[in-house]
């Protein structure tokens, strides 16, 4: 390998600051321009209309989201309970609302506040690429190439980038992972004292209440602990180190016991989280043989790992090129757990029982339809261990082939430039493709040529509602599915001399139900704008990561519509 001392100690730093630049760069720009998922405006308007002191619409605890009830929101600040039980409803992690007192404290417009109210997030997946290096340095105990790569892997990943860019938890949760697996590096070299012990129980409740996947890894980080102190520092009481533990595991408990009674799914028993739909990506055995079941298993498997490190690591738009550095990244992932497998250290023994059981707990989540293994925000928690391995998998390649003609490094630094150059040629269509195409001024311009002063969103469709409240004409929102839902019985009934109807997914003819419901009660329909969506193009074949459409028509009573 190359050892030259100049390189060693500037043109490598200079690398990771630069890359690290890079992906922090990457994560704050256009925090208000990309397309917003239902989730995304969820849940930063919570908190914001909490705040404005205006009434909130809650799922009820226990309907399964299927019935609602407004609240004044005084009554939410006044009461925490409330203001969990709607924590609960809207995210998984209820730490996060903490700080959006701090960022949509005012009277925003609507690209103000979408950058506002992800500004968290972009914040919490920088702090996250730091976290890595601060992880991979502790494991290591150098930044070398392979760190490097995997930390371009990690800050180039487009799945990565988008979460950063949400208000959701998903950034909040890479920064945990990143951080426990820091902790139990940092932790396994030697035994640990009770206060230790508590100060890691603390921090891992602190973790898990910022994000919900974390909560189930803390778990398995506790195992993997016990484990690695057994087997690699053979304690001379394990009465004492079993008490330890115990003390901590039960403090752990204490400070999360409420986060668990929150996100339990009140409306399914024996499922912890309200998340499903996700049956396509749960093993389905054949049945026609133990030859057939085995092989179906064997397919499956190599599909869900492949799937979980594709998603993390995906940098590009489709290309062959692209798809070979994602495989080549894949086998690096794959020699780092067999390195760990080989390597007797503790911190290596420590990762490689606390990645065993991960595995082993996310696969048995799986098959009971609890937890889903598939190309979406879910996996993205495992974005640094799969960076971590693509590290360790490099240095133990790097160290077992020695190739006379070029130097070891050289192959990291290729890969990394050439994951540069692809990343570089492809991030402006996907910056593109993911264009948010609703205006307020065009809007605007729709309601007063149509002499209209309402939108009616469908299908999940909330954007208007945090437009044009600075606007001197005041325009009121209204959501489709609930005044559908309570029929004549809505406060919120459909002004007779008409609206605009607007969503993100499709035009109102793709909606049956709510066409009937609308055509039904003497309401004409005409569309105005119709924009398919382009988002997600080779990204996700199986999940698209929300939708970028717009489509708007005008509606009102045959008699008014007729005479403009």
């Amino acid at each position: 390998m190359i050892g030259r001392p100049a390189y060693r100690w500037a043109a490598l730093p200079a690398a990771f600051v630069a890359l690290l630049a890079v992906g922090i760069g990457l994560r704050f720009h256009g925090l208000d321009e990309h397309f917003s998922h239902v989730d995304d405006l969820v849940t930063m308007a919570g908190p914001y209309l909490i705040n404005q002191g205006e009434p909130l619409t809650m799922a009820v605890p226990g309907s399964g989201g299927r019935l609602s009830v407004t609240i004044d929101a005084r009554r939410i600040r006044s009461s925490p309970l409330l203001y969990a039980a709607y924590v609960s409803e809207t995210t998984y992690a209820p730490l996060q609302f903490l700080f959006y007192p701090l960022f949509l404290n005012g009277d925003f417009s609507y690209r103000e506040f979408l950058w506002r109210g992800r500004l968290p997030s972009a914040i919490f997946a920088s702090l996250a690429l730091v976290a890595f290096i601060g992880l991979y340095r502790a494991w290591a105990g150098v930044l070398d190439a392979p760190g490097l790569l995997a930390l371009g892997a990690l800050a180039l990943s487009l799945m990565n980038i988008t979460y950063a860019q949400q208000a959701m938890s998903y950034a909040v949760g890479v920064l945990g992972a990143a951080l426990l697996m820091w902790l139990l590096v940092a932790y396994s070299d030697r035994p640990t004292d009770p206060w230790r012990l508590v100060w890691w129980a603390g921090v891992c409740a602190l973790l898990s209440w910022a994000n919900y996947q974390v909560l189930m890894m803390v778990l398995i980080a506790y195992a993997a602990l016990v484990v690695t102190e057994y087997l690699c520092h053979r304690p001379q009481s394990v009465k004492a180190m079993v008490g330890r533990y115990a003390l901590s595991v039960s403090l752990f408990g204490i400070l999360v016991l409420p986060l668990f009674v929150l996100l339990r799914d009140k409306s399914r028993p024996g499922r912890l989280l309200s998340i499903g739909g996700f049956d396509q990506f749960f093993p389905r055995l054949p049945g026609t043989g133990l030859f057939d079941d085995v092989g179906y298993l064997v397919q499956y498997v190599a599909g869900a790992l492949y799937t979980v490190v594709a998603t993390n690591v995906t940098f590009a738009l489709d290309s062959p090129a692209a798809s070979a550095c994602v495989a080549v990244l894949f086998v690096l992932c794959a020699a780092g757990v067999w390195s760990l497998l080989a390597d007797g250290r503790a911190p290596a023994r420590a990762l490689g029982v606390f990645l065993g059981l991960l595995a082993l707990a996310w696969a048995v989540l799986n098959a009971t339809g609890r937890f889903p293994v598939s190309p979406t925000r879910h996996v993205l928690v495992l974005s640094p261990i799969v960076a971590l391995l693509i590290a360790v998998g490099t240095r133990h390649l790097l160290e077992r082939v020695r190739l006379r003609l070029v130097p070891g490094e050289a192959i990291a630094w290729t890969l990394l430039l050439v994951m540069l150059a692809l990343f570089s040629a492809g991030y402006g269509q996907f910056r593109a493709d993911r264009r948010d195409r609703f205006d307020e001024t065009r809007l605007g311009e729709l309601l007063a040529a149509h002499r209209l002063d309402t939108i009616v969103g469908y299908d999940w469709t909330w954007n208007p509602a945090l437009m044009f409240r600075r606007s001197a004409h005041r325009v009121t929102f209204l959501d489709l599915e609930p005044i559908m839902r309570r029929g004549e019985a809505s406060k919120a009934r459909l002004p007779e001399r008409g609206f605009l109807l607007v969503s993100q997914y499709g035009p109102i003819e793709r909606y049956p139900r709510e066409n009937a419901f609308l055509t039904s009660r003497g309401y004409t329909i005409r569309p105005l704008v119709s924009v398919e969506s382009d988002v997600q193009p080779g990204i996700s074949k199986a999940v698209k990561w929300g939708t970028n459409g717009l489509y708007v028509s005008v509606a009102g009573k045959e008699s008014v519509v007729s005479s403009r």
